[in-house]
């Protein structure tokens, strides 16, 4: 099948169709109504937003200096007592810790100990097994041996 190669349609020189730039903004801002420098669907900033810290709730610094110095030592020391609580958690949460690791490697050592001694035990007996067992196989030989003489 051939390849059809299409041309565009032609556009007619329309304003509406045409578009241009404006290299200063701040020129075509004041020549057209239709260009707009803020959007219109933003939601304007409140008085508690993070360049407006809001004032209205905590006692400034600048109104009364005492108030804000207690009010500061008061969470500071609120917080200091926290984390002083907090720590002593973490203190009595470690010792148990290493308390029971000691405890573990008690077991531990106790649990090697006792197995040296059942491989000792383990291997003496098997070595007394083969000595039993070559034994046996001797007197089932001189039997044999025996047997065949007699007969």
């Amino acid at each position: 099948m051939p390849k059809v190669q299409r041309t565009p349609p032609s556009l007619k020189n329309n304003a509406n169709s045409q578009t241009q730039s404006v290299p200063d903004i701040s020129t075509a801002v004041e020549m057209s109504d239709h260009v707009t420098s803020r959007r219109p669907d933003k939601r304007p900033r409140s008085e508690c937003s993070p360049e407006n810290v809001c004032l209205s709730n905590n006692p400034s610094l600048e109104d009364n200096p005492e108030t804000w110095k207690k009010d500061q030592n008061t969470l500071m020391s609120k917080k200091l007592e926290e984390q002083t609580t907090l720590m002593a958690k973490l203190v009595a949460d470690v010792g148990e810790i290493k308390a029971q690791n000691t405890k573990i490697q008690e077991t531990n050592s106790e649990i090697r100990k006792t197995s040296v001694l059942i491989e000792q035990s383990i291997s003496f007996m098997n070595a007394k097994f083969e000595e039993l067992k070559k034994e046996v196989e001797d007197l089932k030989k001189d039997r044999q041996h025996q047997q065949n003489f007699f007969f």
